[in-house]
């Protein structure tokens, strides 16, 4: 997504990006006086519409605009969100446990409507709090509406530490712009070089600082040590689970790991990109098509009920 055409003293942020839909609609928000905005945590892509909202919880770097190319894909009734892992006090103020974190989370589901249902969709480590999050709802008596794990790994033997530093986040990002991220596998990055390809691309992340890249690889630490401690209970609903294609062949599939973990119907999905591509702009729709489906089942698609509803059906036939 490109930020161009506009002047210095007009700088749009990316919040405003997703606060408004064209150009036209952007160029009227940054001439209006400020005023109150979506918790600080939430990145509204959508934030209008009579059905339950769908809340996209950020993987282990803690940014969510990597699920905004899924937009396009859920239907317009639908409010749509980021969870940011970052809010008001920093990476000084992260939660210290996949449940605290969870239940901060509810906080923001909350602040946008009061009350459930809501549709809930985390890739990666953004899987583990989201499958949190739908367990809370669940012991606090709310409807439940439809979650969707997108190659999330539970229950694995902890393995090797994987190093997190500004190597990893450098190509995280160009990866995230749809760039080829093996392109760059032995190449030694730094910020000028990521900086250059990204404006090239007219991506969102150009306007990344190397203070951001610091954040970045903070929050990424901190989540890294959440995910290698934490083992997900039992959510008694329904979830749907997206498996990516294995860089290298799996002992047991991934979805299989996370049977023991949901008491309902467990739908299972796949995309053929490896797992740090599958919100690539040319690899989204193949996990965009499938989360649409879903949320179009009779007891998705309707506005808020009145009374609690029983989950989501399962989508057959992918």
């Amino acid at each position: 997504m490109a930020l161009r055409g506009f002047s210095a003293g007009l700088e749009p942020t990316i919040r405003n990006v997703f606060e408004a839909p064209s150009p036209a609609a952007l160029s009227r928000l940054l001439d209006r006086d400020p005023s109150p905005s979506a918790p600080a945590h939430l990145v509204p892509f959508r934030t209008g519409g009579p059905a339950a909202p769908v809340f996209c919880v950020h993987p282990l770097s803690g940014i969510s605009w990597l699920y905004s190319g899924l937009l396009r894909h859920i239907d317009p009734g639908h409010p749509v969100y980021g969870i940011q892992a970052e809010g008001p006090g920093g990476v000084a103020d992260l939660p210290d446990t996949v449940e605290a974190m969870a239940e901060r989370y509810l906080g923001l589901l909350r602040a946008v409507r009061p009350s459930g249902p809501y549709h809930l969709v985390g890739w990666s480590f953004g899987g583990l709090v989201a499958h949190a999050m739908a367990v809370r709802l669940h012991e606090l008596g709310e409807p439940a509406g439809s979650l969707f794990l997108v190659d999330t790994v539970a229950d694995t033997e902890a393995g090797p530490e994987q190093p997190i530093d500004d190597q990893r986040i450098f190509r995280l990002l160009l990866t995230a712009a749809g760039l080829d991220g093996e392109r760059f596998a032995s190449a030694e990055l730094d910020f000028a070089t990521v900086s250059a390809l990204l404006h090239q691309e007219g991506s969102v992340f150009a306007r990344f600082t190397e203070d951001d890249i610091g954040r970045v690889i903070a929050v990424s630490r901190h989540n890294y040590r959440l995910a290698r401690a934490y083992r997900p209970p039992r959510y008694p609903g329904d979830a749907t689970y997206i498996e990516a294609a294995a860089n290298a062949p799996r002992r047991v599939p991934h979805h299989d790991l996370w049977r023991p973990h949901v008491g309902g119907e467990l739908t299972v999905g796949h995309t053929p990109a490896p797992h740090h591509r599958v919100l690539q702009p040319q690899h989204v729709a193949e996990i965009g098509v499938q989360l649409r489906d879903l949320l179009r089942g009779p007891r998705c698609s309707a506005p808020r009920p009145a009374a609690p509803l029983p989950s989501c059906p399962p989508v057959r036939g992918w």
